[in-house]
């Protein structure tokens, strides 16, 4: 349109922009050089020959290098020193500003430099090629800093590598489980356990691994769970079952612990195979009842063979016809093999239960050997065997061991040695030093072992056709013998050949040479003689009654029994006998109680008490000792034995003053 007055002249806003465009032709390199320098990344302009033409403030701060400094230098040289993440160098023409130039495509690259003041820096470095009107195209390369960043994304690989390793090395299945129940991580020892592959447990609920029946009550407690999710140990809360692939089930503790992912919060669950534990626990239950059982049996056996031996004995005492005292004689090896067993059994029993307690001193090896063959002579003696010790030129040799066990371990092997030795033959003892250890050897020139028999003589109850053959034992010994030694940190060994004999050797720690103790000599039989004293025998069985008065008839022992505990305490208490017989099992009081109550009165204190049991528990006797026994006897009784702690006890009554 043309304006009212004629003219053609533009409106005043079409002016102003035409003045504007023109202003901001003129303004523009001075804009852009005001954006290259407020960029945050740095920025290196570089000729077609690698020379820096620019630089930025930005790219200076970065390689801590003057603008200066960098546009005298050339990239094809090396103006500042690269190399890769793994300390790989670069070379200068490798760089992505002058492979750049060299491609005249884009190129880029991660590398790490240093800063003069020896400060790494990791950068992402893109080198992009400049078209030029006329000459080579030259290369704009950008320098971003991502050390803060690359540090972060090392150290959180570095700790996801940590964690992953830890929980690949756990001993025990570990499973991180999201909120919805899904596996999103999981060890090997996991897919072992439960049977799967690793990958097939990674996406699985966690709820399918335990049964089925089990499975919605176990998603409701894993929900409860989380809306208060806190850490919570091992064995805490309910037990569990758990589920294989294979459908079987096995028991388990879970302890978990809640864990912040970039995924999302998670729990890890750390889960224990339970079998091996419930199989021990079962196990020690059944020793438990097995001792249990054993120690009634041995009670309840005792008290009968206590008449049957007891009573054989006060027979052999008396006037009988040959036959007669053939007769006897049997039913005493009879009853003493019943009552061998019975203790062979206990023994066994608590040495294979660790039950069994040992003494471990400096032992005098010859102390013991000839205490032992002393014991076995007159067994050696009724099979014309000839038993004897090596001579006693060599050292005297100390072994670390318990002084009573190892006597009852070379009395077993002695005793096999001359049981199947041969007419006239002869059983030899030696001991000796070998590698810092003493061995005992017991030496027979019986018939020897066949080799394919020689593993079978450490187990129980097996005689190797001993039975047949006659020979007495209750194939306990070995095997007894065996757990013994091993449990005073010793071996036992064997070697046999068929003809020539068997020799049996106890290997033992070396001790150190102690004082010998003074060795007492013992009668061979205690005198069945007894001063006139008044005994008081508390019990209640009538049979045990019976005896012990039968045994004390020919002798000056005025007997009283109390047939309770309370009656025995008030006895004692009135009549002051000189000695107490004590059973343990009365119908009123329990043993101990009468013991103390005894101790502790002024009255009777001074007393000499025995125990007679059917409680053979070496604990359980120690026990009494401790609480003022002076002596404890098992039954069966022996009378010989009898009759040396009755006079032992009034002995010791005579040497104490009375107190009232």
């Amino acid at each position: 349109m043309t304006p009212a007055d004629g003219s053609t002249s533009l409106p005043d806003t079409a002016h102003e922009r035409i003045r504007l465009a023109e202003q901001s032709a003129k303004d523009e390199p001075d804009q852009a050089r005001a954006v290259f320098a407020a960029l945050a990344e740095g920025v290196l302009v570089v000729s077609a020959s690698g020379q820096i033409v620019d630089v930025n403030p930005s790219a200076s701060r970065i390689l801590g290098l003057t603008r200066e400094y960098l546009l005298e230098q050339n990239v094809f040289d090396e103006p500042w020193r690269m190399h890769d993440e793994q300390g790989n160098r670069i070379a200068p023409k490798e760089g992505p500003i002058a492979r750049a130039l060299q491609s005249a495509a884009p190129q880029g690259r991660l590398l790490v430099t240093s800063t003069p003041d020896g400060t790494e820096v990791i950068l992402v470095v893109i080198g992009m090629p400049l078209l030029r009107s006329k000459g080579e195209p030259w290369v704009v390369a950008t320098l971003l800093d991502v050390t803060r960043e690359r540090r972060a994304e090392i150290a959180l690989a570095g700790s996801e590598r940590r964690f992953r390793s830890l929980i690949d090395h756990a001993p025990d299945p570990v499973f991180v489980v999201s909120d919805d129940g899904e596996i999103r991580l999981c060890n090997q020892r996991a897919a072992d356990v439960f049977g799967y592959s690793a990958d097939e447990l990674l996406g699985m609920t966690i709820d399918a691994l335990v049964p089925a029946g089990d499975q919605v009550g176990h998603a409701a407690r894993r929900n409860e769970y989380q809306r208060g999710a806190t850490t919570r140990p091992m064995g805490v809360g309910q037990s569990l079952r758990a589920r294989r692939k294979d459908g079987t089930e096995f028991p388990i503790e879970v302890g978990l612990s809640p864990i912040d992912t970039p995924d999302g919060p998670c729990v890890i669950a750390i889960a224990r195979d339970l079998t091996d534990r419930v199989l021990a626990e079962a196990a020690i239950r059944a020793d438990h009842a097995t001792n249990d059982f054993l120690s009634r049996m041995s009670h309840e056996l005792r008290t009968p063979l206590n008449s049957v031996l007891g009573f054989a004995q006060l027979l052999a005492m008396g006037a009988l016809s040959e036959d007669q005292h053939d007769s006897v004689n049997q039913i005493l090896a009879a009853g003493r093999h019943l009552l061998e067993l019975l203790n062979d059994l206990l023994d066994f029993e608590r040495a294979r239960s660790g039950q069994m307690s040992y003494s471990i001193t400096d032992v005098d090896v010859d102390d013991v050997i000839v205490n032992a063959l002393s014991l076995v002579q007159p067994l050696a003696t009724s099979t014309a065997v000839q038993i004897d010790a090596a001579s006693r030129s060599r050292p005297t040799f100390f072994v670390r061991s318990d002084r009573q066990r190892l006597m009852q371990v070379l009395l077993n092997l002695l005793s096999n040695a001359i049981k199947y030795n041969r007419p006239n033959g002869r059983v030899l003892v030696n001991a000796r030093e070998v590698d810092g250890r003493v061995t005992i050897d017991v030496v027979d020139g019986g018939r020897g072992i066949d080799p394919g028999h020689l593993q079978r003589l450490f187990e129980p109850f097996d005689r190797l056709d001993a039975d047949r053959e006659g020979v007495p034992g209750t194939g306990v010994g070995l095997a007894m013998s065996r757990m013994l030694i091993e449990g005073m940190g010793g071996t036992i060994t064997v070697a046999s050949e068929v003809g020539q004999g068997s020799t049996f050797s106890l290997h033992l720690p070396i001790g150190n040479r102690t004082t010998p103790p003074e060795r007492k000599e013992s009668a061979a039989t205690a005198s069945r003689k007894v001063r006139r004293a008044d005994v008081l025998y508390v019990e209640d069985n009538e049979v045990n009654i019976q005896f012990v008065a039968r045994a004390f008839a020919d002798t000056d022992v005025t007997l009283s029994v109390s047939r309770t505990g309370v009656g025995g305490i008030e006895t004692s208490r009135h009549t002051r006998p000189d000695l107490v017989l004590l059973d343990l099992n009365l119908p009123d009081l329990p043993g101990e109680t009468v013991v103390r109550m005894l101790r502790t009165d002024e009255r009777t204190s001074g007393i000499p008490i025995i125990v007679i049991t059917a409680d053979a528990n070496p604990d359980r006797l120690r026990d009494m000792l401790e609480r003022g026994a002076d002596s404890c006897i098992t039954k069966p009784i022996e009378l010989d034995l009898l009759f040396e702690q009755v006079n032992a006890a009034l002995a010791l009554s005579d040497a104490t003053p009375d107190p009232n």
